[in-house]
């Protein structure tokens, strides 16, 4: 079966399960989800809740996103990118709450490497009001969409944003040494050394705690070693 451009193969006893479920009328689906979800707790109850479709429960998208973000501190990246866009999914496109969880969803998207799961949602991305996170996500996304203009242009209103606070100084850092790379792939090679001498200034008034930043979803980004090498690469290639 296809989910979000992917491919998922599933054994014979999961497909026979589906086939079985189908069978049962759906306000009879729905009772005993609700049912499972209060008798059980942790994954095991959140997966019922979503499955009881129930709109009284207003708190699922919020436990959804939480436990998504909890799935990327235990290195489950595939959980925690499933668990993010059924929060998406339950939210509603074009609602408020969708436009409030585009971020944190984009974020952990763009920290686990999962950036293909979220590629169709580059519209709605781009219809955020600008913010350093939205441009970052951007800026990977793009950037692995061949969009390299657009990239670019993202890159540079990071880097332009006056901003002082650790967080706004995390990401400068991290897109200035994504702003090098994408010069070298367009082998734009007069202006990598000047990049990179910026990153590396950036990376040098960077935060080293991720205690400082005030989002610690966004804590990851504080890696100076990984991205001063990373810089260094760039300018040697």
């Amino acid at each position: 079966r296809e989910r979000d451009g992917v491919t998922l193969v599933e054994p014979w006893h999961a497909l026979l399960a589906d086939s079985v479920v189908a069978s049962v009328p759906q306000a009879e689906r729905i009772a005993l989800h609700a049912a499972a979800a209060e008798e059980f707790g942790g994954h095991r109850a959140l997966r019922h809740r979503v499955k009881a479709a129930d709109a009284a429960d207003t708190r699922l998208t919020h436990d959804l996103l939480t436990a998504a973000q909890a799935a990327v501190e235990t290195s489950n990246p595939d959980y925690a990118i499933e668990l993010a866009l059924t929060a998406l999914e339950r939210a509603g496109a074009g609602t408020a709450e969708e436009e409030r969880l585009l971020e944190p969803v984009g974020v952990i998207a763009i920290r686990t490497r999962r950036h293909e799961r979220v590629f169709p949602l580059m519209p709605a991305f781009e219809r955020l009001a600008p913010s350093l996170v939205r441009d970052q996500i951007l800026l990977e996304l793009y950037t692995l969409t061949g969009r390299m203009e657009d990239a670019t242009a993202c890159g540079d209103r990071i880097l332009a944003d006056p901003s002082t606070t650790p967080d706004a100084r995390a990401i400068r850092a991290v897109a200035a040494e994504a702003v090098a790379r994408l010069q070298l792939a367009r082998q734009d090679f007069a202006a990598v050394v000047a990049q990179t001498e910026l990153a590396m200034r950036l990376v040098a008034v960077a935060p080293t705690d991720p205690a400082e930043l005030a989002d610690p979803t966004l804590a990851w980004l504080v890696a100076p070693r990984e991205t001063e090498t990373r810089t260094l690469a760039w300018r040697i290639a």
